[in-house]
């Protein structure tokens, strides 16, 4: 009897692994996000204000640092001034 099922129970197998992996592979790329930020949105990778000001407000870096870093963020964007 276990022959008879051979041929549709591979390819049904294949079918639900796959979904399996796919939702496994969401599950995990949600959680990094939501790591990233505490609301879980995504952080823009270009914007290192809005970084210094998240690290700042969570109390990762002083004043002193967040002033330094914002200092040399906007030299670096007008080198001409």
């Amino acid at each position: 009897m276990p022959m008879m099922m051979g041929g549709s129970g591979g390819w049904a197998f294949l079918f639900w692994g796959v979904i399996v992996l796919v939702g496994l592979g969401w599950v995990v790329r949600r959680s990094a996000l939501a790591k990233s930020r505490p609301d879980g949105r995504d952080r823009p990778a270009s914007d290192p204000l809005a970084l210094a000001r998240e690290r700042y407000a969570q109390g990762h870096i002083t004043k002193q640092e967040f002033e330094d870093v914002v200092h040399q963020l906007l030299n670096t964007e007008h080198p001409d001034d």
